[in-house]
C-alpha cells in the first residue's frame, strides 16, 4: 500500500479557493502557483521522474480525442494523491471560466454586429437605463445634444419625448398578447429631435420578452451624418423606381418628407404620391415601420468606405499585426508528405545560421532590422516546428524527431554546414540538432537558455507567469490543455492585451525594447503564428520542454556559447550558470544589462560574438 500524505485542512481550502478565484481573475494565478510551490515542496514531490512519450502521447490526446485522461504510470504516490484531490477542482474551475468566456464570446459577436451598423443603436431598459449601445450611437452623442446619458440613462432633450415613447411601447406589449397584431403594430415609435447640430430622428421598438426579465428596448438613432443607403439595393430588394429609392435614402436618414421633397428638387405633392407607392411596395402603413423596415435589411453592411470603418477602435482594439512576409520565407515538402516552412533573411551569402525559436513562437521572431544580419555577414534561417505556424503537425512527435527536418532542411538549401542558435525553449532542438548531425554543425548558440526542469526548486527560475505551466506539465500533465487554452485563448482574442499583460512582470529593460512598436509588432505576430493550430501543438510544446530532453550525458564535437542576460525575468542567470557547468567547455556570456528578450535588445553584439567565432571555425 502506497503512503499518503496529510494535508492540513487550511492548506487544502486555501489552495482550492485559489483554484476558483484564479478562474475569473488571472491576477491571482501568481498566488496560486506560488502556493502550489509550497504545497509540492513540503509534501515531499521533489523528483522529477520523466513521464514517457508514449504517455505524454496519450495526454495530449485525451485532451483533444474520445480517450479517458490518463495519469503517468512514472507518478509517485504524493503525486497521485496531488491529482485526486486537486484535478476536480481544476476541471471545475477550468469549466466555469469556459462558461463565462462563452458567455463574453456571445456578447462580442452581438456588439461586432451592431457596430457594424452606421446608425445609433442602444438596448436600454423601459427606465431609459443602457445596457448596451454601439459605436455609432457614441458617436452621435459626442456630437450632438439631442440626445444625451445622463448618470448610465439615455435622455432626450426635451426629455419628454424619449420617456414617452418608452412608456408608450411597454404599455402597449404589455396589455396585448405577445405576437399579436395590436402588440406588433404598438411596440414601436418613433420622432424627430431638432438641434443646432442637424435633425435626429429615433425609433424606439420594443424587444419582445422570452422571460420575466426587466422589459427592453431599442433604440434605432439616425443622423445627417449617417450615409445613404445604396439607392440601387432598395430598388433591387423592394422593387423601388429610381425616384423612390431617392425619396426613401432621405427618409430612413432622417428627413422629413418636406426636406426630402426639397432636397430632390421635387414638390411635396409628389413625394406624398411616391411614398404611397413605398408604403404598398415595402407593405407598410406609417413612416416609422418603413425606417425599421429598412434598416432590418442587410442593406446597411454595403456602406463601402462609409462611417463605421470611420469610428474610433477601443483602447485595446488595435488591429492584429499583418503577416510579415519576405523574398526568402520558404515551404518545401518532407519525406512524409508534411510541409516544412522557414525564413530566411540576412545575407545570402554569409555563414548560415539555422535558429530554433522558443515556445508558442515562429520562424517570425527575430529583430526587424535584417541590416544587422547583412552588416555580420550572417545568413539566418528559421525553420517552424511542426504544428507551429504554417509547417504542418507531426502526431506523436518528440525533440529527437527534430533533427530530420533540420537536415532535409539543410539538404534542400544546399548547406553542407551550418551553425544552430537555439533561443529560449528552443534550446533541446538546437541541442539535439548538434548530436545528430555532428559533421554537419560547426557551432551552437543558445540565447536566453530555458534549463530543463528535473526537480519542483528547478521551476523557481522560471518567472511566476511560466512557472506554474511547468508546473503542471510535470505533476499534473492531464490539466495542462486547460490551462494552456486560457494563453492560447488570450493571445488570440487580442494579441497587444496579452502582450501588455505579459509587460508587467517584466524588468525595465525588457519593457524599453516593447516600448519600440516594431519589436512588439513582431513579437505580436510571432505569437499568432505560434498559436495557429490551437491549443494541441502548444500543449505537446511544453510537455516536450518538460518530460523529452536532459541535459546529463550532453558532450558535443563543436563550440558551444551561452548568452543570457543578468537581468532576465524569464529564467535566472544562476540557472543558466548552473546548467553552463553541466556542460563540457561551454561557455557563457553574461550580459550585464540584458533581459531575457537579448534577440532585440543585444542582437547586434550577439551577431557580433557568432560572427567571431563562425570566422575562427571556417
Amino acid at each position: 500500500m502506497r503512503e499518503t500524505v496529510d494535508i492540513p485542512a487550511e492548506t487544502l481550502s486555501r489552495l482550492i479557493g485559489l483554484i476558483y478565484g484564479a478562474a475569473s481573475d488571472d491576477d491571482l494565478w501568481p498566488s496560486l502557483l506560488q502556493a502550489m510551490t509550497d504545497f509540492l515542496m513540503q509534501s515531499g514531490a521533489q523528483d522529477a521522474r520523466p513521464v514517457s512519450t508514449a504517455e505524454t502521447d496519450a495526454i495530449v490526446a485525451s485532451w483533444f480525442g474520445d480517450t479517458s485522461s490518463p495519469l503517468p504510470s512514472t507518478a509517485s504516490a504524493t503525486e497521485q494523491q496531488v491529482f485526486q484531490l486537486l484535478a476536480p477542482h481544476f476541471v471545475r474551475a477550468w469549466d466555469m471560466r469556459q462558461t463565462q468566456a462563452d458567455a463574453e464570446t456571445h456578447r462580442q459577436i452581438s456588439d461586432s454586429v451592431l457596430d457594424r451598423l452606421p446608425v445609433g443603436v442602444a438596448l436600454v431598459e423601459d427606465t431609459g437605463a443602457v445596457v448596451s449601445m454601439n459605436r455609432a450611437l457614441r458617436l452621435i452623442l459626442d456630437n450632438n445634444d439631442g440626445l444625451v446619458l445622463v448618470a448610465g440613462r439615455m435622455e432626450s432633450r426635451p426629455r419628454k419625448l424619449l420617456e414617452d415613447a418608452l412608456r408608450e411601447v411597454a404599455a402597449v406589449a404589455s396589455v396585448a398578447s405577445v405576437g399579436s397584431a395590436a402588440a406588433h403594430a404598438g411596440t414601436r415609435t418613433a420622432f424627430r429631435l431638432e438641434q443646432a447640430a442637424g435633425p435626429l430622428s429615433v425609433l424606439v421598438s420594443k424587444l419582445q420578452p422570452t422571460n420575466e426579465s426587466t422589459p427592453l428596448a431599442m433604440l434605432w438613432v439616425a443622423s445627417a451624418d449617417v450615409p445613404l443607403v445604396p439607392e440601387g439595393g432598395l430598388r433591387e430588394l423592394f422593387g423601388l423606381t429610381a425616384a423612390e429609392a431617392r425619396l426613401a435614402q432621405r427618409l430612413v436618414r432622417g428627413l422629413t418628407l418636406e426636406e426630402s421633397a426639397q432636397d430632390l428638387g421635387t414638390t411635396t405633392n409628389t413625394a406624398k404620391t411616391q411614398l404611397k407607392a413605398i408604403f404598398a411596395k415595402v407593405g407598410v402603413r406609417r413612416q416609422p415601420e418603413l425606417v425599421q423596415a429598412i434598416w432590418s435589411t442587410p442593406l446597411w453592411l454595403d456602406q463601402g468606405g462609409g462611417q463605421p470603418n470611420r469610428l474610433p477602435l477601443g483602447k485595446h482594439a488595435t488591429p492584429a499585426p499583418t503577416p510579415r512576409t519576405s523574398a526568402g520565407d520558404g515551404r518545401m515538402v518532407l519525406p512524409d508528405g508534411r510541409t516544412l516552412a522557414w525564413s530566411d533573411s540576412g545575407d545570402p551569402d554569409g555563414l548560415p545560421v539555422i535558429q530554433m525559436h522558443g515556445l508558442s513562437c515562429s520562424r517570425h521572431l527575430r529583430h526587424p532590422d535584417d541590416a544587422l544580419l547583412r552588416e555580420a555577414s550572417i545568413r539566418l534561417i528559421i525553420p517552424e516546428r511542426p504544428g507551429t505556424g504554417d509547417s504542418d503537425p507531426k502526431p506523436g512527435r518528440k525533440v529527437a524527431d527534430w533533427p530530420a527536418d533540420v537536415q532535409a532542411l539543410a539538404d534542400h538549401l544546399k548547406l553542407d554546414r551550418f551553425a544552430v542558435l537555439g533561443y529560449s525553449a528552443g534550446m533541446p532542438y538546437a541541442f539535439a540538432t548538434a548530436q545528430a548531425l555532428p559533421e554537419r554543425v560547426s557551432a551552437v548558440f543558445i540565447v536566453a537558455a530555458t534549463p530543463p526542469v528535473e526537480r519542483v526548486d528547478d521551476i523557481k527560475a522560471y518567472s511566476a507567469h511560466f512557472r506554474m505551466a511547468l508546473m503542471v506539465a510535470r505533476y499534473m500533465p492531464n490539466l495542462l490543455p486547460p490551462l494552456l487554452h486560457v494563453v492560447v485563448r488570450s493571445i488570440r482574442k487580442d494579441v497587444y492585451r496579452y502582450i501588455e499583460s505579459i509587460l508587467k512582470s517584466m524588468p525595465d529593460v525588457d519593457q524599453q525594447v516593447f516600448r519600440q512598436a516594431a519589436f512588439r509588432e513582431n513579437y505580436a505576430q510571432e505569437l499568432l503564428a505560434g498559436v495557429k493550430h490551437g491549443g494541441q501543438h502548444f500543449v505537446v510544446e511544453t510537455l516536450l520542454n518538460v518530460h523529452g530532453w536532459q541535459v546529463d550525458g550532453h558532450r558535443f564535437a563543436m563550440p558551444v556559447e551561452f548568452f543570457h542576460g543578468a537581468l532576465d525575468w524569464h529564467v535566472s542567470v544562476n540557472a543558466a550558470r548552473r546548467l553552463v557547468q553541466r556542460i563540457p567547455g561551454a561557455q557563457l556570456h553574461e550580459v550585464e544589462d540584458g533581459g531575457h528578450f537579448l534577440i532585440y535588445s543585444h542582437w547586434r553584439n550577439i551577431l557580433r560574438a557568432m560572427q567571431a567565432r563562425l570566422s575562427c571555425i571556417a
